[in-house]
This record gives structure tokens, sequence and C-alpha cells, in this order.
């Protein structure tokens, strides 16, 4: 299982708003038991003072706007001053109960796990006095207290009841909570996106090698023409005539990149070949040295079957809402690029 605690100023960078595609992300996650949240009450009560502090700001911005405004009209509407303070607490009021309680909803409804808070102090003021991370700058020391335990209750709760197959994240931009955490042996992220990246890396991708020889079967057989392959460098005037059959036997695959929506994959197909082609038979025919042409020069039919190597790009684009394993091939759209230009194929002369 992933376990995953949240720090503060990852939600702060959201903006607290629950209702952009990150949030929902997480809560399909956690529904599908591939992720479950941790939390305490000291991380709870920097959630719901960084909502206060966020709303304390814009609060201000409006009141400034609407006070700025008031006085410009008020030498023609004597009431606008009193109007735009009712706006402003009717504004704060608002902000307070929606945000605050919105965002606490949403949160609760992911069914977090709550963790007792560390009782580990000579650990944390040990840290503190030698101003270890998260005390490592001075100037700040104290308000980082908050950090220390959250950290702290993290590792108190991983060694206690995380198995050899769980692992525990934390997502945080913050450089000193990073390095306090990575010396607890607890991993971090610096965003949920990179979070999601990872459990998209580690994805099961069971029965795609299937899926994807089928796709490349489907682009070769449309795409792949006569005259893209090339027989035995065209040493006897080769043309390849028609296309009898195509067919992808052994497919390897390397993940390149994964993005939100997105899993670019390097392949290379042992693709199983068998075509009619013509060619010139130098071989029984006569030159004529003195008008350097030949002079009886048979053409002749014959049929190849060949396996070749062949290099693509394939992007496989999905609905980010869901790990890449869980979504399905109706929801899925490819993209194949054929890392080639032509074919080259060699009759039997060349394997002696």
């Amino acid at each position: 299982m992933n376990y995953l605690l949240i720090d503060t100023n990852i939600f702060v960078s959201k903006k607290f708003d629950v209702a952009q595609e990150y949030f929902t992300i997480l809560t399909d996650l956690v529904s599908n038991e591939e992720v479950i949240v941790l939390y305490n009450d000291i991380l709870l009560h920097e959630y719901k003072n960084n909502i206060d502090k966020m709303i304390n700001v814009s609060t201000k911005i409006i009141t400034a706007g609407l006070k700025q405004t008031g006085s410009l009209l008020s030498k023609y509407k004597p009431n606008e001053e009193k109007n735009n303070k009712e706006i402003s607490k009717n504004f704060e009021k608002y902000w307070i109960n929606n945000i605050k309680e919105t965002f606490c909803g949403k949160f609760f409804q992911l069914s977090p796990k709550q963790i007792e808070i560390s009782k580990d102090v000579d650990s944390i003021f040990k840290n503190y006095f030698e101003v270890m991370p998260p005390f490592e700058n001075k100037n700040e020391k104290k308000t980082e207290f908050p950090d220390a335990f959250i950290a702290y209750s993290l590792k108190d709760w991983k060694d206690k009841n995380a198995g050899e197959e769980d692992d525990v994240y934390i997502i945080t931009q913050d450089k000193g909570m990073k390095c306090c955490c990575k010396s607890l042996d607890i991993k971090t992220f610096d965003s949920l996106e990179s979070f999601y990246d990872l459990l998209n890396s580690n994805s099961n991708f069971e029965g795609l090698n299937e899926l994807l020889k089928r796709k490349l079967n489907e682009t070769i057989s449309d795409n792949i023409t006569e005259d893209q392959i090339m027989i035995d460098n065209n040493d006897n005037d080769e043309e390849v005539e028609d296309i009898r059959d195509i067919y992808v036997g052994s497919l390897e695959y390397d993940v390149l990149k994964i993005e939100k929506g997105n899993v670019i994959f390097s392949a290379v197909a042992c693709v199983g070949l068998s075509v009619v082609y013509n060619y010139k038979d130098y071989g029984t025919s006569i030159w004529d040295s003195e008008e350097k042409v030949y002079l009886r020069l048979p053409q002749e039919t014959n049929e190849l079957e060949r396996e070749v190597e062949l290099r693509f790009l394939i992007t496989v684009c999905f609905n980010p809402h869901f790990p890449f394993n869980q979504v399905r091939e109706e929801d899925m759209s490819f993209s194949i690029e054929p890392d080639f230009s032509s074919i080259d194929i060699y009759s039997d002369r060349y394997l002696y």
C-alpha cells in the first residue's frame, strides 16, 4: 500500500481548491485502494490556519479595492462606502465558511488515517539545538516545530505500522522538511503530480504487450507499402509486387516518459513478412560487352518469408484521472511512429 502525507504548502500552492484535477485524481486513487492519506492534529491545524491566512490576505485586497472605489463614489452616492463595508464583511464570511468547510469536508471524504503526535521530544530538540533540518534556518527555527513534529510523527507511525511491501511518502515543497524526512528514511516528492507519475510508472502493465502487438499489427498492415520493402539491396532490380502476410511476433518495449495522460514507449518488434517480388535474373542472361547491354534478361517471380526487427515510437494517451493500468482500451488512443524509412530483407543467396 502507498501511504501519503500531504504537507500544507502543497495545498497552499493549490489555494486549497479541491475542485481541481489534482484532488480528483487523489480521490480516485483512494477509492481504488491504491493510496491511504495520513494526517495528525498538528497538520490539520496547519491546514486550517493557512486557509485563514489566505482568506485574510484576499479580504484585505478586496477591502482596499472597495475602499478606494467607495471614496471615489461617495461624492455621488453617500451610502456607497457603507455598502462596501457590508460587501467586505459578507465576502469574508462567505470565504471563511465556504473554503474551510469545503476543504475539510472533501479532505475527510478521503477517509484519511489519523496518526499519533510523536512523543520523541528528545530527538526533536536535539535537531533544534544542533540546527539540523527542519531547523536549519536560524532566523525561523521556532516556527519549524510543527514540521518537526509532523515528520517525527510520520516516522513513528511508519516504524510501528508499515510492512515490507508498504511505501510511506510525504509530499512537500519545503527543503528543510524534505531533508528531515529523508534523514528519517521517509520518501519525499515535491508535488502530487510527480507522485502520480511514480504510481503510473510502477503500474502493472498486464496485457499491454498483447495490446501493443495488436495495435502494431494494425498500423503496419495499414501503412507499410510494397515500395518501402527493399530486397537484396535491389542488386537485381527487385520489386515487391504484393505483401501476402505481415504480423508482429515478439515485442520488447521500454517506457521513455510518463506524463499527465501520456505514456511514451520505445518498442522493438520482430515482424514477419511474406512478400511476392519480381527480379531480373542477371545470372542467366548474356552480356554484350560491345553494346554494354544484356541481350536476354529474364524477369523472375519469387516468394520470400523473413522476420525483421523494426523500431517504433508509441505514444498512448489516456484519462489522467486513473492509473495507466486501470484505463480501458476503449479509453486509450495510440500514436505509432515507425523509426525507419525502409525495410531491408535478404533472399537465400545472402544466407550462405
